[in-house]
């Protein structure tokens, strides 16, 4: 069952919609609709962390954060690797 929402969304924002309505032939209503439904198919997904980031994560928990960049990728190629 549909219902109705007011916003108040500033003016810059409300005039890109109906630019961007008119240019891609849909309703306000529907392109909000559809931005509010990605949020909550998003929000309602649970996430499986790859093999990989389990294997990095907490890595520099005990070590000191390299400040050199090549440095870095060496220790993370070298425990990725493992």
């Amino acid at each position: 069952m549909k219902d109705k929402l007011t916003l108040s969304i500033e003016k810059d924002v409300i005039e890109f919609a109906h630019q961007f309505s008119k240019e891609t032939n849909q309703s306000i209503s529907s392109i909000v609709e559809k931005h509010l439904m990605d949020l909550k198919n998003v929000q309602d997904k649970e996430y499986e962390v790859s093999s990989r980031v389990k294997k990095l994560s907490g890595f520099f928990e005990d070590k000191d954060f390299p400040e050199d960049k090549k440095e870095m990728r060496r220790m993370f190629h070298e425990k990725s690797d493992n």
